[in-house]
């Protein structure tokens, strides 16, 4: 018996090493993570790597280039990432998501997906892997498209009329529509029906910027803040909020000195 084990070992063993020699192979030939800035390559510490999750996913390209890799390394700052959901069998197989984010040296950011609220829908969202936090998060959808995308979510909050989510989407398609009064009452719907969702008082916020009605739209960014502190994007928005703020108020002043200097 011992014999035929020592035989059966033997035979065993030009397999074992054809699969560990082929495992070897592969991991030689993955490809190298794209380098998206110019110049001489920089150790891990003075850039960011981005990843993908799965082979579902598929990185499309970073800050308008195309990208035929894996991962990204990128330089510390904001960064605009194309993603697509790759999964072979669901007609929305290869919708593309625009992510948008700040990334810091030293980072590894992972890209990820997971079922919308919106009905056979993904949403894609990238986590810090240093700090297990998530940075950003964002529906599907095909650029060009945002009359047929309306359409779809508005079929889906009739059915879902609830669903804050959904209604938050629709002010997205609304807002990249331009139909900003309309944007910003499907956002104030998403906020009625769940007040903590701090991604519907931020794009709520966005949009009564572009109406340019800053005193509410700073009350709104506060919100979202307080509902999601430490986000560096909230706190840009917050920013760029005061600074019109102060323009307006200068403008008012500068109004009133030349009416009385008349």
């Amino acid at each position: 018996m011992l014999r035929r084990v020592r035989e059966m070992n033997t035979t065993a063993l030009p397999g074992f090493l054809v699969l560990t020699v082929s495992v070897l192979l592969i991991s030689s030939c993955a490809v190298a993570p794209y380098k998206a800035y110019t110049g001489p390559d920089l150790p891990p510490d003075e850039t960011a790597l981005i990843e993908r999750a799965s082979i579902d996913i598929a990185i499309k390209s970073c800050d308008g280039t195309e990208v035929t890799s894996d991962a990204v390394t990128v330089l510390p700052g904001d960064h605009t990432l194309e993603m697509s959901f790759n999964e072979v069998g669901r007609y929305y197989a290869r919708n593309t998501c625009f992510l948008k984010f700040t990334v810091e040296a030293g980072h590894t950011y992972r890209i990820d997906k997971r079922f919308s609220s919106i009905p056979e829908t993904y949403e894609g969202f990238v986590v810090d892997q240093n700090t297990g936090k998530q940075v950003v998060s964002g529906c599907a959808y095909i650029p060009g498209n945002e009359k047929q995308m309306l359409a779809f979510v508005e079929k889906s909050i009739k059915e879902h009329p609830k669903n804050a989510t959904l209604w938050a989407a629709k002010g997205n398609v609304l807002f990249n529509l331009k139909k900003y009064d309309e944007a910003l009452s499907a956002f104030e719907t998403a906020i009625s029906l769940n007040p903590d969702f701090a991604d519907a008082w931020a794009m709520k916020s966005s949009t009564l910027v572009f109406l340019k009605r800053y005193d509410e739209a700073l009350i709104s960014v506060d919100k979202a803040i307080q509902l999601r502190p430490n986000q560096m994007e909230l706190e840009r928005l917050k920013d760029a909020i005061m600074k019109a703020l102060r323009l307006r108020t200068a403008g008012s002043h500068a109004a009133r000195v030349t009416q009385v200097l008349r």
